[in-house]
């Protein structure tokens, strides 16, 4: 059988909802419990953003093929994104505050979005015009699926399928379901014949021109139960997604072929605009499949998306971001709730789970339920003396409770929880410190009673005031802190050495993070909201924070060494997952950390008594944050995006950071933008604060001494950072389009400010780069020029291979002579009557040079003229350039090299650049393999000069001949004949030519052996020398 699909790749996105590929096929849209991730083509985050996602419903993803925006149904509710930024968008008016969604689907042309309730209505939006139409359909609806040609919907219902048109408004006709139950899933096939519904058990076609059934799917060996279906991008098969396989049929539901894809909602299964097949393999990785009928979208839009997610991660690196969430905090604005006072060790801090309530103790130490406005919804005094050491409400639909944890120093400890509503305790639970409730708050885990807990307790909240005893899950090296991930899988635990890692259902321990070491000790732990990373603190004298990707377990940061009590609650993830918040190693000082840029983008400071951080929690709602403090205090931080009064992250304007991307892009350096930016600057004389250390390198003022302008500076940062290694956060687009990257780099740094500082952990490297900046470094940007490199930044890395610029080392006084510019006229001089100094007298010339003294006896003025008497004053000046062809013979064999070939590759380099500055032509011929003239067209090409060896004795007489046939074929401007100047040593013969000759004489040689159109130049001549050498064979006459 012929395979209908081919695997092309996974794509790891820990335990979702729901996955959903863009309309191109280049990322991954994943929706999970707690919020929505775009996945770019390498797999890396381009957005996040938070948003509720309950169990119990099903999740749908409407993505428009034609429109920067896409929609999440998920909680019966519409939420809207923008897919380059994930900045929220509204939903349709017509849909803003509907709680009763139940299906949702853009038509073929991404204009009309299509919403069905419970309660049994559809509404259509029209996203072009903004109009809007309802459909009262008079039930649940289950399934939408639009007609691809004529402005026609399919709804599904309980018993029937309606065909509405969108045209009149009209219901078309209705379809009876014949002994189907339910609908599960709904597809119409690309050329409008077909519709495939699946049902609670059955999969069928209709045949939607005659309104009728047609075939009943039969599938040997049943995998499960249906759960979704979808047409291939032709129509020519139909996907039938069940719980244990997908099974591929054709159009008379013949199988054709069955996938490994795993399905447990209809989010799990997913094709695309272009065809591809995107299904769970398992829980953590989903797959993607080519089709027969796969067809690749457009290069220009897979390459323009890749582009626009690669510009969005390069502007947010230094600073800027359409799209900035939680974790862009320029300025803060802090109010302390709870001053400091007695009987409260650690104060405990909640918030409910839609982020409008607070659960704290007061000034008196009591428990406090406050409105998002401030108002006290009751106060109930605590049982036990000190306070509530924590305070944990539990998520998701859950009913309103909330656990108190107090200090575990006995056998007896005990977990209250409490009805958020009323304050009254509901239950008492045997346990210690650390209750943490699953996502959907139906379940409750708490360490076991006692001050070295070897266990975690599991109760369910159904079974909370019965004799079912809770699950047991032992830890022998003992237990601290817990957190739940995000899908309520699995439980983590700090220990000593390492963080244990439970399956909860199967009641295992399971693979985790590696051991660290039997002297650490891990403190409080956080499973980021989208599951893909697990934070810990360490504790003691030297705590750091640990960072763990949760597929591969592999370290990510350890960036400080924050030093807090090991059961403090004191590590907080935002909802969005972009941010950390955890103490700093000043006491009372909260860092946040970005985690996709490995930098702090803020320090909250102390109170004034400078009491150790106790809790940190973030708000569902992202920008705000709470901080308490042993003594009592509680302090609320609203986080602000813009701060006017904050200075620009870099010095640099958008032109200099969009070209300085783009260059080092297409350099192929994988970097965050402000890796580059922070070098430039450090070269531009203005040191940012972590390289500030650089600023006294030898090499940074040896490239400081260039006094480039910035726009050559772009070329030498692209050389420096093209040795730092790739940084896997930061791909690179599949193609390097260099105009479409800049068009989209300059609209992403157009963006608003959000915090970003600077990248410190490549000071190290940098200092290994700069000790790389020798002679032979600089001498190829001396060869190049700043203008050269300003117009190719490119030229500078393109020759890193070549040190030296091909075996040439200049020391600093060549290097000077070498950025000589010399006028092509320098040695000519003339008298007449233009400007310049007074000469003499003539007896022609205008009337304003006329001798004054003649104006004496104005008679005799024109007897004078008659006889051509008058005098007129001359001036001297020099002559204007002849505009001439200059062909540079060079020799490049070996006897020609050394300190003999670095002298006359100088005077040639300078006469050349003299020539292409006048606006004049210049070609080259070696010696060693004269096949034809070069054109050395801009001041890049003088590279050439340097490039050229070879280890033949030389055709001179080839040469010769080339370059004579060059001058006879390029005349200059006046038909004249083309200037050319052989460069050699002392010691070669030369034929008789009437061509000018620059001889260099090797060290210890005689003195010069003149001859006409013969310029003789010592080894090691100074730059002196070689002007004036230079300015003779200008100078001279044709």
């Amino acid at each position: 059988m012929t395979p209908v699909a081919a695997l092309t790749g996974r794509t790891r996105t820990g335990r979702a909802r729901c996955t959903a590929l863009s309309p191109d096929g280049g990322a991954v849209l994943v929706v999970r419990a707690t919020g929505v991730t775009l996945l770019g083509p390498s797999g890396a985050p381009v957005w996040s953003s938070p948003l509720d996602v309950p169990g119990e419903d099903d999740v749908a993803v409407a993505w428009s093929a034609t429109r920067p925006e896409l929609f999440v149904l998920a909680g019966r509710r519409l939420s809207g994104f923008h897919p380059e930024t994930g900045a929220p968008l509204p939903p349709p008016a017509a849909l803003d505050g509907v709680t009763d969604l139940t299906a949702v689907a853009f038509d073929a042309a991404g204009v009309r979005l299509a919403a069905g309730t419970y309660s049994g209505a559809v509404t259509v939006a029209d996203r072009g015009d903004g109009s809007t139409r309802q459909f009262p359909v008079g039930g649940r609806v289950r399934a939408l699926a639009w007609g691809p040609r004529d402005p026609e919907l399919c709804v599904a219902m309980e018993r029937n399928l309606q065909f509405w048109s969108l045209g009149t408004g009209s219901l078309l006709s209705s379809l009876p379901f014949l002994g189907i139950i339910g609908v599960a899933g709904l597809a119409w096939s690309p050329d409008g014949v077909l519709l495939a519904v699946a049902g609670a058990a059955d999969v069928f076609t209709v045949d939607v021109r005659e309104r009728r059934g047609l075939d009943l799917l039969r599938v040997d060996g049943r995998p499960g139960r249906p759960v979704t279906l979808a047409f291939s991008r032709s129509g020519t098969h139909l996907l039938v997604g069940f719980t244990e396989a997908v099974v591929i049929v054709d159009r008379q539901l013949r199988q054709a072929g069955t996938l490994p894809v795993r399905l447990a909602e209809p989010g799990d299964l997913h094709v695309g605009a272009t065809g591809l097949l995107l299904g769970r393999e398992n829980p953590e990785l989903v797959a993607c499949w080519r089709l027969a009928d796969t067809e690749d979208a457009p290069p220009a839009d897979r390459d323009g998306t890749a582009i626009r997610h690669w510009a969005r991660r390069a502007a947010r690196s230094v600073g800027r971001d359409h799209g900035a969430g939680s974790a862009a905090v320029l300025a803060v604005r802090v109010r302390t709730l709870v001053t400091d006072g007695p009987g409260r060790w650690g104060p405990g801090f909640g918030w409910t789970p839609r982020g409008d309530g607070r659960c704290y103790q007061d000034v008196g130490g009591a428990l406090i339920r406050t409105e998002a406005g401030g108002a006290v919804r009751w106060r109930r005094p605590l049982p036990r003396a000190g306070g509530a050491l924590d305070v944990e409400p539990a998520g998701g639909d859950a009913e309103p409770l909330a656990a108190l944890g107090f200090r575990n120093d006995g056998p007896d400890g005990t977990v209250l929880v409490v009805d958020t509503d009323t304050g009254e305790v509901t239950a008492t639970v045997p346990g210690g410190q650390s209750p943490a409730w699953s996502p959907r708050g139906d379940r409750l885990a708490v360490t076991a009673p006692g001050p070295r807990p070897a266990a975690v307790h599991v109760h369910r909240v159904a079974d909370l005031g019965t004799d079912r005893p809770p699950v047991r899950l032992a830890a022998a090296e003992g237990v601290g802190r817990i957190a739940w991930s995000p899908d309520g899988s699995r439980l983590a635990a700090a220990s000593r050495g390492r963080i244990v890692l439970w399956d909860v259902e199967r009641r295992q321990r399971v693979a985790g993070p590696p051991p660290a070491g039997e002297r650490t000790v891990f403190g409080p732990v956080a499973w980021s909201p989208d599951g893909t990373r697990l934070a810990a603190l360490s504790v003691g004298e030297h705590a750091e924070l640990f960072l763990w990707d949760t597929g591969t377990w592999r370290l990510r940061r350890e960036p400080s060494a924050p030093g807090e009590p090991g059961w403090a609650p004191a590590l907080a993830w935002s909802p969005d997952s972009a941010t950390l918040a955890y103490p700093s190693a000043a006491p009372g000082s909260v860092e946040l950390y970005d985690v996709a840029s490995g930098r702090i983008v803020r320090s909250l400071p102390p109170q004034e008594r400078n009491e150790h951080v106790w809790a940190i929690r973030w708000s569902p709602v992202a920008g705000e944050l709470v901080t308490t403090y042993r003594g009592g205090c509680v302090r609320h931080w609203r986080l602000l995006a813009e701060d006017p009064d904050s200075p620009p992250r870099t010095p640099f304007d958008t032109d200099v950071l969009a070209r300085l991307g783009v260059t080092v892009a297409a350099a192929g350096a994988a970097l965050p933008l402000s890796r580059p930016a922070d070098v430039l600057a450090l070269l531009a004389g203005k040191a940012p604060p972590p390289l500030a250390r650089l600023a006294g390198h030898p090499g940074v003022r040896a490239l400081q001494a260039l006094r480039w302008p910035v726009g050559g500076l772009i070329g030498v940062v692209t050389l420096l950072v093209c040795d730092l290694g790739a940084d896997p956060g930061f791909p690179l687009p599949p193609e390097i389009r260099p105009a479409a990257m800049l068009s989209a780099l300059t609209e992403a740094l157009a963006a608003p400010p959000v915090p970003a500082d600077p990248d410190a952990g490549d000071a190290d490297a940098l200092s290994a780069i700069f000790d790389r900046v020798d002679d032979d470094v600089l001498t190829i940007l001396t060869l190049l020029g700043p203008a050269a490199v300003a117009a190719e930044p490119l030229l500078p890395a393109q020759l890193r291979g070549l040190r030296g610029g091909g075996g040439w080392t200049l020391s600093a006084p060549q290097r000077k002579l070498i950025g000589l510019r010399l006028s092509t006229a320098a040695a000519r001089q003339a008298e007449g009557g233009g400007l310049g100094e007074r000469a003499g007298l003539a007896r022609h010339g205008p009337i304003t040079a006329l001798l004054p003294t003649q104006l004496a006896v104005p008679e005799l003025l024109g007897l004078r003229a008659s006889r051509g008497e008058l005098l007129f004053r001359t001036r001297r000046g020099g002559v204007p350039p002849t505009p001439r062809t200059t062909i540079v013979v060079l020799d490049d064999t070996p006897a020609a090299c050394g300190q003999v070939g670095t002298t006359l590759r100088s005077a040639a380099h300078v006469l050349a650049s003299a020539v292409l500055g006048s606006g004049q032509r210049c070609l080259l011929v070696p010696f060693g393999e004269p096949a034809l003239a070069v054109p050395m067209v801009e001041s890049a090409d003088l590279s050439l000069l340097w490039l050229e060896s070879s280890l033949r004795p030389g055709d001179v007489p080839g040469a010769l001949e080339v370059a004579e046939r060059a001058a006879d074929e390029h005349p200059d401007d006046l038909g004249g004949r083309a200037r050319i100047v052989l460069f050699t040593h002392e010691h070669r013969k030369l034929p008789e030519r009437d061509h000018w000759v620059v001889r260099v004489r090797y060290p210890r040689s005689g003195p010069a052996v003149p001859g006409a159109r013969v310029v003789s130049l010592a080894c090691g001549a100074g730059p002196d020398e070689i002007r004036t050498a230079v300015a003779t064979v200008l100078g001279a006459a044709p």
